[in-house]
């Protein structure tokens, strides 16, 4: 079979000088990334595409021509949220990080992570963050999506299992939550808290009552409303520095590809930094 497509190959396309293919007009490229877990999307448009950078970290960002509102604002929180994430967690993987606009079309979601890059719904880019249409959601995507290249995707990839939301999805609330303190302050955040607060308790009839270690990946109540809420309860009792010397340690473990983590590890990073006298609040907030 291999050698049937190399005959193919040789027959339909031309090498190129620069190792692409090309064949009417078009060039096909051969891309290989390593140390990846194999997930990724493509997105195809006529996009313009604004660039900057953080340190040695190239910032693109490909949108619609007519979209670029709140492009300014989202390289200021990409900025911001690498060097939190980098700061406390450690170094960002990629040399790039893309931000892609994608059609409104798609429904269910405002961004998903991948890889070096993050696809955002096209309502966010020309969305009017001071005419009262809602909080700052760009610094909220950007500090979540973001994240992702640390929780989930990239680095700590958890195994499909009970708990293993809480080690993408509510540690993307929880960087989330810490980017929104440090732009707008703790009374910003406590509102954001009691928006997350009032949506998991209005949809708990809906997805049942799940504790965080052991939560079904698939609740997306539990793992992102409760998680957020939850992990401020944690930072009210020990901390965020000593949560993300907790973190930090759990991904020094757990990077792709080393063995996956599991809430269990999670719990066991926080018993160190935590002390025997609030260890046991931290195991009611994950297991109640």
């Amino acid at each position: 079979m291999f050698w049937f497509l190399l005959r193919l190959i040789k027959r339909d396309f031309r090498w190129g000088i620069d190792g692409s293919l090309f064949k009417n007009d078009r060039n096909y490229f051969h891309y290989r990334a390593e140390n990846i877990p194999f997930r990724f999307a493509v997105s195809s448009a006529k996009y313009a595409i604004q660039k900057s950078n953080y340190g040695d970290v190239s910032i693109e960002i490909f949108h619609d021509p007519k979209h670029h509102q709140n492009i300014s604002h989202l390289i200021k929180s990409i900025q911001k949220t690498l060097a939190y994430c980098e700061n406390n967690f450690g170094k960002y993987p990629y040399q790039t990080i893309r931000f892609a606009e994608i059609s409104s079309f798609t429904r269910g979601f405002a961004a998903t992570a991948y890889p070096a890059t993050i696809y955002i719904n096209e309502k966010q880019f020309h969305l009017n963050l001071t005419g009262g249409e809602g909080q700052d959601v760009i610094n909220e995507l950007a500090g979540h999506e973001l994240s992702h290249q640390w929780w989930g995707n990239a680095q700590l990839k958890p195994v499909y299992r009970q708990g293993s939301g809480v080690l993408t999805e509510t540690l993307a609330q929880y960087t989330q939550l810490m980017l929104y303190k440090n732009e707008y302050g703790e009374a910003k955040m406590l509102e954001m808290v009691e928006v997350y607060r009032e949506m998991y308790e209005s949809s708990k009839a809906f997805s049942g009552e799940e504790a965080l270690y052991s939560a079904d990946p698939d609740n997306a109540n539990v793992i992102y409303n409760k998680g957020l809420v939850k992990m401020y309860e944690l930072y009210l009792l020990i901390g965020e520095a000593k949560i993300n010397a907790a973190l930090r340690a759990l991904l020094e473990g757990h990077r792709f590809p080393l063995g996956p983590a599991t809430t269990r590890d999670l719990l066991e990073e926080l018993r160190k930094v935590s002390g025997v006298e609030q260890y046991g609040e931290v195991e009611r907030i994950f297991k109640l």
